[in-house]
């Protein structure tokens, strides 16, 4: 999909890119005065167009900040945002076709350091014991794990044995799982590192595996999309695992702040699944849909107040539009974006 953003830019005018608009006619606060409870709307951008984009909503004045990023650091964002963390108190970005990562001071937004190398990161994850964040890749068929200190390499694990082909060892999300790390293959694994001793597994669990979430049981959970079929795995700290079939596409999946629910974005619809320590198949079914969105893409639950936030990529050329939905399910709030909302980063919970 992000590839034919590219094919569409052509056909249609520069100047509907970079559209935002705050939700009411409330002058935003100038980016100096940023709060540091805020909500990240990561807007990757048209590949190739070097139009990526960070808007920030702040939700306890109900106002939107456009292009943040660029306004604090006088320069563009780069090519292609494609993922955000905020983790003891500190908050990076990865941007994928430009082969960054940052670190930005969570509160102003201003860049502090980078890392720029050939690599294509997608998502990030910090275990603050060792002071590393490891990075997963498009092509590289490996992590990174960096030094946070300086974001200088310190090492480097592979996915796969050999590669098959150019996305072969693509790895999505990544996470901290008891001290270890966790990243989703797409090849159909689950790559566990021990940082300390640097020694790995490859756990096979099925094909197009990509997102992951712990929930209150400890468990570890992976969505994975192979075609028009999905399932989530469920993943006990022993390394056994079930797959639970769901009849619907998988797009994102996030836990509310009980992390007992598994919320996941279908198309136009929000889903959810009770999670348990049994095995037994587990029951989704549709909270609410979203008619009027065009092509939902991001998804995340607010671990705090439980809302549900959406963002919509349109066309994926012209500006986005975020959708705000209460814990009961009611529309509160929507409002434009840069192009291609693709993920939001809870900052100062």
């Amino acid at each position: 999909m992000r590839f034919l953003a590219f094919f569409l830019g052509i056909f249609l005018a520069l100047g509907s890119l970079v559209t935002s608009c705050t939700p009411e006619d409330k002058p935003a606060p100038t980016p100096k005065n940023i709060p540091l409870a805020k909500v990240l709307i990561l807007c990757e951008g048209n590949f190739l167009w070097e139009n990526a984009q960070l808007d920030v909503w702040l939700p306890d004045s109900q106002m939107l900040i456009s292009n943040a990023y660029e306004k604090q650091n006088n320069k563009p964002l780069g090519d292609i945002l494609q993922s955000g963390l905020y983790s003891n108190g500190r908050l990076w970005l990865s941007v994928n076709n430009s082969g960054k990562i940052l670190e930005l001071d969570p509160k102003t937004l201003i860049e502090t350091q980078k890392n720029i190398t050939p690599n294509f990161p997608r998502y990030l994850s910090y275990l603050p014991s060792i002071n590393s964040l490891f990075a997963t890749d498009l092509k590289k068929n490996q992590v990174r794990e960096l030094d946070a200190t300086n974001l200088s390499t310190k090492h480097t694990y592979s996915v796969l044995p050999q590669k098959t082909g150019e996305f072969s060892g693509w790895t999505e999300h990544i996470l901290v799982w008891n001290e270890k790390i966790v990243a989703a293959n797409l090849d159909g694994n689950l790559l566990i590192i021990d940082p300390i001793s640097k020694n790995q597994n490859l756990l096979k669990i099925d094909s197009g595996a990509s997102y992951l979430s712990i929930d209150r049981y400890n468990q570890l959970w992976v969505a994975c999309n192979s075609g028009k079929e999905s399932s989530l795995i469920q993943v006990k700290q022993d390394l056994t695992f079930a797959v639970h079939r769901i009849n619907k596409p998988i797009q994102r999946i996030s836990l509310g702040d009980s992390k007992d629910t598994l919320w996941f974005l279908s198309q136009n619809e929000v889903c959810f699944a009770v999670l348990s320590e049994s095995t037994t198949p587990l029951q989704s079914q549709k909270a609410f849909s979203i008619p009027n969105a065009q092509n939902l893409y991001a998804f995340a639950v607010h671990p705090q107040t439980g809302d549900f936030y959406l963002g919509d990529a349109r066309d994926y050329v012209s500006a986005g539009k975020v959708f705000i939905f209460n814990s009961d399910f009611k529309l509160t709030r929507t409002f434009e974006t840069g192009v291609i909302p693709t993920d939001f980063v809870f900052v100062g919970l």
